[in-house]
């Protein structure tokens, strides 16, 4: 991707985060032709946020279960041992 195609890219997508509305986004960055691999992975990314629900970043996720507090670095040891003292 050539620089003024990754600004161009960027901007775009800080001005989704910003209003995330499509209609204000297409008439703003409009779009001629998209993949059709590309619609597929949005379609896939689309399916798993519908299914996961993640609404924050970073969302922690371990052992297949979101973690709902903020963790200091001084925590991992605990968090490890308490998943070997589990698969015990």
């Amino acid at each position: 991707m050539e620089i003024k195609t990754k600004k161009v890219f960027s901007n775009a997508l800080d001005y989704w985060f910003e209003n995330r509305n499509y209609s204000l986004l297409a008439k703003k960055y409009p779009v001629n032709k998209i993949a059709a691999s590309t619609c597929d992975l949005l379609i896939k990314q689309l399916e798993w946020y519908n299914k996961c629900r993640f609404t924050t970043t970073p969302t922690i996720i371990l052992e297949n279960k979101k973690i709902e507090q903020e963790y200091d670095i001084d925590d991992v040891q605990w968090l490890v041992n308490n998943l070997i003292y589990e698969a015990r």
